[in-house]
């Protein structure tokens, strides 16, 4: 799942190659750039949800879509518009996390 987020939000994978050997040996051995470089826009709290959705040991990641619907709330604010005082941004609903 974290590879899939880090496309969508830069629209590149986060591993290229010329072929699956090669994709591997890089995911094996090498980080992926970093989302702040390709999107600088990105709020600190998602690139964190991001990353350790991506953690190279499994231990590290979400174990669950559950888990990670529960990680995303903290991490992701929705703007509500400009409606006066208290608008601003929102914790989103968990029902409709990523």
């Amino acid at each position: 799942m974290g590879s899939i987020l880090y496309e969508m939000l830069t629209g590149v994978p986060p591993y290229d190659g010329e072929n699956v050997m090669e994709i591997l040996h890089k995911k094996a051995n090498q980080p992926p750039q970093p989302i702040l470089e390709l999107r600088p826009d990105v709020p600190a709290p998602v690139v964190a949800l991001v990353e350790k959705a991506m953690a190279r040991n499994p231990g590290d990641r979400p174990q669950s879509m559950a888990e990670l619907a529960r990680e995303t709330p903290r991490s992701r604010a929705c703007p509500v518009g400009d409606a006066g005082a208290g608008a601003g941004y929102q914790a989103a609903d968990p029902r409709h996390a990523l």
